[in-house]
């Protein structure tokens, strides 16, 4: 065989070789180039897919789910997607039925003969709990129909080479040298890359066909690279589409490189952190969104959970996922404004085909919201569990599903006992069916109901109830349960009636009270206006009362109260009242009197029956009643008149000396309107600019040497058209009206700032002042007197208080510590009208008492009444006894002065020893008495 034939049959062979050399590694290339690419798609959908479903796969929030896949299957990037939840059980299945019934296929090779689809399977985690598998097909149809084409394309070069090869063989000879110069230079272009090079394929020899079948594989390739850079376009629009999912979220998505710095910035992120991308694009994310405090917590965390030192800086945010783990916790993120914004942050690694580590993705959700639900959801369990109504909800079927604790408080049964139960176990069956058909009716016209309704509690008892019951409606408006809350308004209701009562009755006797009265009293009259008749309106005023309250306290006092409303009632027949006033003060309405007669027999009877004793827990007391009686119409023909008449008439049954009745005059009107006149003028005569009250002092001496040693302070009223009007008429008015105590304080001012004028002049005196016992209980207090005393600088020696025995008679603890307060400013305490009221050896010993004074009746009939010389004496020895002074008032004459002096009395006061005068007369009088007492001194 020739060389050329051998060297053409060589080159033909080694050109074959080559040739399906080439083809070979061309498709084992491009195969293994779609293979990876379709590798990384998968992967790159798998940690979509993940992160995607992660939350609703945590919520179990199968909605979101289903939306999930069917949007992938519809894009066509998957065939198929079914989640599965962590105990194996199907939750969604979307895509082609038949390729999810087959047998799982993960091999790409395997899915490449099989039916051109690619199944991967990705764990879905969260805090390192797994919630569920995602499985999903990629489908393969480009791939497969790649590596079809060129196995038909193999088969056909092969066989089209053993026709070039014998072509080549014949040809070659000649076109030997300048087609193989072709070739090369066609093989060097196709090695550099230029695929639309092409050589001269003119003529018919083997290097030709050569030449053509090199085109022809050019041809190929560059049909191959064209579909690579389609392949490469379908994986930038998955890209985009990505990063078009990763712009569109509502989460935030932080995306890092290997080392935490920020390469990806979504728009959930600026709107969230109030930054622009382009801002922190290059920043580390612990640098501006977190709280150092947070941050240092959650580093003990990551500590802990990879027993490590805590990590610093940007490794607190990435240290678990570098290691694989889940990093899900609860974060603040700080906001350019420093506004705290609570998320649920996860971060994740974001790994290469060799699984390297190319970065991390952070994904956070803003769970403002879900706190504000939980606070309000904790709020509403509170208010449920605390509410002091019973709240029951059931569902549209009336079935009980919940029930709070005041539900059993009122009803009596347990949550357990009625739920799944029917609330017909509370009909009370005193409502007719028509009363619950209302019920339905307004419940679905109005969608709530209200109303008052009778329940029945477990042990059967039936009870008003106040019930409310109210549609619950879902988004779409339908009504999906009822809330029912009601109350048992049994204690208001009793509380209604004892309001009732109480606004009509008196607190302490249950009697009627004066609204009671007045209406009662207004139609006794308009009948006895019809029927001509006569009606009696009696006030009744207890005596003695106030002694009771005062020694007994106030306990005992409402006790007798009590008593006397019972013994006053049985005097009364059924269509008469009896009403309290006020105090011990009681009122009666007598219907159907013809004369008076038949009045003053019941209130005989009355005033008889509260003259009997009462036993108070032990204590006996008695008291008496004083009454005024008026008639109708004979006195008045309204009810404000027989009023005031009754009250008139009582006022001067107590004038009258007391425990009697008295019927109503005109003239006790006169009297009542100069009584009032007089009260406006005394009103008149306490302001300032009046000058209308004087301070007069009647001297007191020393009976052995005559020598003025004190006075006695007494007010004194100099009217500028009544003239002088006397103590008697308006000292009593002021004990009534409380002006005693604006008087006594008056006369204490005065007597003050004259006595002190007095010391200053060198003249030491003491000055008494009498003291009303209202002024002891209602305001004249220890340090009042002490700041006076102050602020005329008078010493406190220089001034006496004079009390009444009736004072002592309260004999309680806050009389005897306020005794015991001016006792202890130094202000002497004298008693004055000694022996005419409740004289008590005890009152002596108890109280503070410096001096006594001896009335002036005794000192009136000392001399012809042998009694009073008696007491006289008596009171004398038991002072000396208990070492008191003893001042005798009233001394008159001379006889007077000198058997007191006998008896050894010390003081005396009265007209004969000096008459009340003025300041200036007592100046005058202090002199002439001094000037006497100097002139009868024996000389040296």
């Amino acid at each position: 065989m020739r060389f050329r034939t051998r060297t053409v049959l060589g080159i033909a062979v080694i050109q074959a070789l080559l040739l399906v050399i080439l083809v070979l590694s061309v498709m084992d290339r491009l195969r293994s180039s779609n293979e990876t690419q379709i590798e990384q798609r998968a992967n790159v959908t798998a940690q979509l897919l993940a992160a995607a479903a992660r939350d609703s796969m945590v919520a179990y929030d199968v909605s979101s789910l289903q939306s999930l896949a069917t949007d992938l299957v519809a894009s066509g990037e998957v065939a198929y997607v079914r989640f599965v939840d962590d105990g194996g059980r199907t939750m969604i299945e979307v895509g082609d039925a038949v390729l999810r019934a087959r047998q799982f296929v993960d091999d790409i090779r395997a899915a490449d003969v099989g039916d051109d689809t690619l199944d991967r399977e990705v764990r879905i985690e969260a805090a390192g709990q797994l919630y569920g598998h995602a499985r999903f097909g990629i489908p393969l149809g480009p791939l497969t129909a790649l590596l079809a084409e060129a196995r038909r394309w193999a088969i056909s070069l092969s066989l089209a080479e053993m026709v070039l090869v014998a072509l080549f063989s014949i040809l070659l000879g000649n076109l030997l040298t300048r087609r193989l110069n072709d070739l090369r230079a066609a093989s060097q272009e196709i090695a550099a890359g230029n695929l639309a090079h092409r050589v001269d394929e003119s003529g018919s020899d083997e290097l030709a066909e050569t030449a053509r079948a090199f085109n022809r594989m050019s041809d190929r390739l560059l049909e191959q690279y064209q579909a690579r850079d389609s392949a490469l376009d379908e994986i930038r629009k998955l890209a985009s589409f990505q990063r078009a999912v990763l712009e569109a979220s509502d989460s935030t998505i932080i995306v890092t490189d290997h080392l935490g710095t920020i390469v990806h910035f979504n728009p959930a992120a600026e709107r969230l952190l109030e930054y622009a991308a382009r801002e922190v694009v290059g920043q580390t994310t612990m640098e501006r969104f977190h709280d150092p405090a947070e941050v240092a917590q959650h580093a003990q965390v990551v500590a802990r959970e990879l027993d490590i030192a805590p990590p610093a800086g940007v490794e607190v945010f990435v240290a678990l996922a570098r290691h694989g783990l889940s990093d899900r916790h609860e974060w603040h993120y700080i906001t350019r404004s420093g506004r705290r914004v609570p998320v649920l942050l996860s971060v994740s690694g974001v790994y290469s085909e060799d699984e390297s580590l190319l970065g991390f993705m952070g994904v956070a959700q803003d769970i403002s919201g879900l706190k504000r639900a939980d606070e309000r959801m904790r709020e509403a369990a509170k208010v449920f569990e605390n509410s002091l109504e019973a709240i029951m909800v059931t569902d549209l079927d009336g079935i009980i599903h919940a029930v709070n604790p005041a539900f059993t408080q009122i009803t009596g049964y347990d949550g357990d006992e009625v739920l799944g139960q029917n609330p017909r176990l509370l009909k009370s069956d005193r409502h007719d069916p028509a009363f619950f058909q209302d019920i339905w009716q307004t419940l679905q016209e109005r969608g709530h109901w209200e109303g008052e309704i009778w329940n029945r509690r477990k042990n059967g008892e039936v009870y008003p109830a106040w019930q409310s019951i109210s549609c619950v409606r879902d988004d779409q408006g339908r009504v999906v349960e009822y809330v029912s809350m009601f109350s048992d308004i049994s204690v208001r209701r009793n509380a209604e009636e004892e309001l009732r009562f109480r606004a009509w009755h008196d607190a302490l006797t249950s009697l009627p009270n004066r609204n009671l009265l007045n209406e009662h009293l207004r139609q006794a009259l308009r009948e006895a206006r019809r029927g001509g008749q006569k009606v009696a309106v009696i006030f009744i005023d207890l005596d003695y009362f106030k002694s009771v309250n005062d020694t007994l306290g106030h306990d005992k006092g409402d006790l007798l109260l009590c008593q006397a409303a019972g013994r006053l009632s049985d005097c009364l027949r059924e269509s008469d009242m009896l009403a309290r006033q006020g105090g011990d003060e009681f009122v009666v309405v007598l219907q159907g009197v013809h004369t008076a007669q038949d009045a003053a027999r019941v209130v005989t009877l009355m005033i008889e029956r509260l003259g009997l004793p009462f036993d108070l827990d032990g204590h006996q007391a008695h008291i008496g009643a004083s009454a005024g009686i008026t008639l109708y119409p004979d006195d008045g023909d309204d009810s404000q008149a027989l009023y005031r008449n009754a009250d008139l008439a009582m006022y001067r049954a107590k004038s009258a000396g007391r425990n009697n009745f008295q019927f109503y005059t005109a003239s006790m009107t006169e009297a009542a309107l100069r009584r009032r006149e007089l009260e406006i003028e005394l009103r008149h005569a306490l302001t300032p600019d009046a000058a209308q009250l004087e301070v007069h002092y009647q001297p007191i001496i020393e009976l052995a040497s005559g020598r003025l040693v004190g006075a006695e302070a007494l007010i004194r009223w100099r009217h500028p058209l009544r003239g002088w009007i006397s103590p008697v008429s308006f000292i009593p008015l002021a004990e009534e009206t409380c002006l005693i105590n604006p008087l006594g304080r008056w006369v204490l001012e005065q007597t003050c700032r004259d006595f002190s004028a007095l010391t200053r002049e060198g003249h030491y005196l003491t000055v008494s002042v009498n003291i009303s016992s209202r002024q002891i209980h209602n305001g004249l207090s220890i340090d009042e007197l002490d700041q006076l005393l102050k602020q005329f600088e008078l010493p406190s020696d220089r001034l006496a208080l004079e009390i009444t025995e009736g004072v002592l008679l309260a004999d309680n603890d806050a009389t005897l510590a306020w005794l015991k307060g001016i006792h202890a400013l130094g202000i002497r305490i004298d008693l004055d009208d000694f022996g005419t009221g409740y004289s008590s050896l005890a009152y002596l010993k108890r109280f503070p008492i410096d001096r006594l004074k001896i009335d002036h009746s005794f000192v009136t009939d000392m001399n012809r009444d042998q009694d009073s010389l008696t007491l006289i004496e008596t009171i004398l020895a038991m002072a000396k006894g208990l070492r008191m002074e003893v001042v005798a008032e009233g001394i008159e004459d001379e006889t007077q002065r000198a058997a007191l002096q006998g008896l050894d009395c010390t003081f005396g006061q009265g007209y004969l020893l000096g008459r009340p005068m003025p300041i200036t007369a007592f100046r005058q009088a202090l002199q002439a008495a001094q000037d006497s007492v100097a002139a009868a001194a024996p000389t040296t």
